[in-house]
């Protein structure tokens, strides 16, 4: 940003203060890499750990390495930020096809979601039902497609 930028000085806007300082030159794609070198990480519910554990640096800003510098092209990418519009298209049709067939495991339909209605106070028809075994029970819903129905070719 040019130091005559009107964000400089728009201090209602922001935090009250004035800024100065220059931004930051953005880091390729091969810097990130070669930052990111030596670092181990943990996904799902753990903590970063590095290589040494005695040598964890202060300093380290990430986290996670992203699943998109396995791509081969991410790394000359020089907008990274900018999606990929075919990896995108794949997760939501995956998605949407989960949930309307129901398949475990891919389905965003769940007993999370369902709660989620039940606390929202909407859809109370899709509210999870509590069995007294404490397991809960979930109603169907009008866009899953039985087994039955796929089976038999009714409703199409």
């Amino acid at each position: 940003m040019s130091e005559e930028h009107p964000f400089r000085y728009d201090t209602v806007g922001f935090d009250g203060n004035v800024e100065h300082v220059c931004a930051p030159e953005p880091l390729s794609g091969s810097v990130v890499l070669a930052k990111l070198e030596g670092t181990t990480f943990t996904y799902g519910k753990g903590e970063t750990q590095l290589m040494d554990a005695d040598e964890k640096d202060d300093q380290q800003i990430w986290k996670k390495r992203s699943m998109f510098f396995d791509l081969p092209y991410w790394e000359f990418n020089t907008l990274r930020h900018n999606l990929d519009v075919m990896h995108i298209e794949k997760n939501v049709c995956d998605d949407l096809l989960g949930t309307l067939l129901n398949l475990k495991g891919k389905s965003k339909d769940n007993l999370k979601a369902r709660k989620h209605l039940h606390v929202m106070k909407i859809r109370s028809e899709l509210h999870p039902i509590l069995l007294p075994n404490g397991k809960y029970e979930l109603p169907s819903t009008p866009y899953t497609l039985s087994s039955d129905v796929m089976v038999s070719g009714e409703g199409t």
